[in-house]
């Protein structure tokens, strides 16, 4: 059935055409057929239009700020950006701000740039419980959400976007943290999968890095995450596998590059592209 059925996916062909095509076969034997195939990178999962991506940017601070510059030039449906802080003078070395906005609230500042997305909603304030996390969720259509809060702490922010999230049955960006000038690899998890935040890190033990650092993160740093953030989200929009998918890693500035291993050997399963 195979030859056969790789014979007949010489043209692109939808997934009713194959199922008539090949009558005698049991649909749940053809669908494990088809993501086997695609899993060996055999076939290709082809989706005619990208998804209309409505994101929660949680945190507007050193990393926030710079992953919304950057995906604010995608062509998102919506961004909902959350924070609480004002921009103070302190905040000009490494977050995306200018003399002119200190004073202002963060989310206000970023709302009033030039942006691809259609349409910009901002709240000042900040996101402390699942209740909350919910109801702003289900309020703003949320079908993405990505941290850069830090308060009360970043693992407890993740763990409580990952509850949320597989509840909602949305996808989420997780950034677990910098210290000094050492960044860890923004992470790509989809909802109620295997691979996910909570036990990715109960399960895989971490290495320890030793820097001498002075100082903050750096402007230049800050701006690269958030390239990357947005190369996952863009992937994320495309039906493509996130960048980085199932790794985790750091950002050296030695040598101006990821360092990342693969923790999750299982690819993407075809249903969640």
């Amino acid at each position: 059935m195979t030859f056969d059925l790789l014979q007949f996916l010489e043209s692109p062909a939808d997934i009713q055409s194959i199922e008539i095509r090949f009558p005698a076969v049991t649909r749940s034997s053809l669908r494990a057929a088809i993501d086997k195939l695609v899993s060996l990178d055999v076939l290709r999962v082809e989706h005619a239009e990208p998804r209309q991506i409505r994101c929660l940017l949680l945190g507007c601070g050193s990393i926030g700020s710079h992953i919304y510059r950057h995906i604010s030039m995608l062509a998102l449906e919506h961004i909902t950006l959350v924070d609480h802080d004002v921009v103070t003078v302190d905040n000009i070395y490494r977050q995306d701000y200018v003399r002119t906005d200190i004073g202002k609230k963060k989310v206000d500042v970023l709302k009033s740039r030039a942006s691809r997305c259609l349409s910009i909603d901002s709240i000042d304030k900040m996101i402390t419980c699942h209740s909350e996390l919910d109801e702003l969720i289900d309020r703003e259509k949320i079908n993405l959400v990505i941290q850069a809060a830090d308060v009360p702490s970043t693992t407890e922010v993740a763990r409580m976007i990952n509850y949320s999230c597989d509840k909602k049955d949305i996808a989420f960006i997780v950034n677990p943290g910098y210290f000094g000038n050492s960044v860890s690899l923004p992470e790509f998890y989809y909802p109620n999968n295997k691979y996910d935040y909570i036990s990715s890190h109960l399960a895989i033990k971490g290495k320890l890095l030793l820097h001498h650092e002075s100082g903050k993160l750096s402007y230049r740093l800050c701006s690269t995450l958030g390239s990357l953030v947005a190369e996952q989200v863009e992937d994320y929009r495309c039906h493509c596998c996130p960048a980085h998918y199932g790794e985790k890693g750091y950002f050296d500035i030695h040598d101006y590059a990821w360092h990342t291993e693969q923790v999750c050997k299982e690819p993407v399963p075809p249903n969640l592209l």
